[in-house]
Formats: structure tokens, sequence, C-alpha cells
């Protein structure tokens, strides 16, 4: 499962390396790269800085669809599911109540059951 940091390390290490490739194919320093992957990153996009090397420009594509089609949407289910609330599932204590009652309906009617099956 993705955990916030988990997700902000795999972004962060995603803007570094995009860093270095913009820096590298387009004869930039580290810090125009960086800029240059924040930007694009959070689909600002100002046009003060782009591609013109083709590896950048293929780069481009790769990295700017990961942030927007795994980083953002990650992002928005981790805030979703902090703040979302199933107010139909049930607690563990009711499923231990719920398997007690069970265990003792079956007892009164001389059923046999099968224990529950183990979360493993």
């Amino acid at each position: 499962m993705m955990s916030f940091p988990k997700l902000i390390i795999i972004y962060v290490a995603s803007l570094i390396l995009s860093s270095f490739i913009f820096s590298y194919f387009e004869d930039k320093t580290l810090f125009e790269g960086f800029y240059w992957s924040s930007v694009t990153a959070t689909t600002i996009g100002y046009g003060d800085l782009l591609p013109i090397h083709p590896a950048t420009k293929v780069w481009t594509v790769i990295a700017s669809t990961f942030w927007v089609f795994f980083c953002i949407p990650c992002v928005v289910a981790l805030i979703l599911g902090g703040i979302m609330k199933d107010e139909h599932k049930f607690t563990h204590a009711e499923q231990e109540w719920q398997e007690e009652v069970l265990r003792a309906i079956a007892t009164k009617l001389n059923l046999d059951i099968p224990d529950a099956p183990d979360d493993t």
C-alpha cells in the first residue's frame, strides 16, 4: 500500500532524476533543471524553459505522464482515504460479537459451523 512518505520519496526522486536529465541534455544548470521539473510536475508550465533536445522531449512525455497520472492521483487518494470513513464497515469488536452470537445460536441449534477464515 502506498503511504505518504513513500509517495514523497518517489516524487522527489523523479524530480531529481528529471532535473539531471533536463540539465544534461539541455545544457542548463541543475537548479534550472529542478525548476523545470517542479514547474512541469505541478502542471503549471510557465514556458520559460522548454525541452529542445529530442531525448529531453521524450523524457518530458514520460515524466509528465507519470506525475499527472500517478503522483497526483496518489496524493488525492491518500487525502480522501484519510478523511472518508466507511460508516457501514464493521469494527473488530462488532465482528467478534457477531461471531460469538453465531456460535451461540449454532450451539443451541446443534449445528456445526466452520471457523472464520484467516486474514492472511
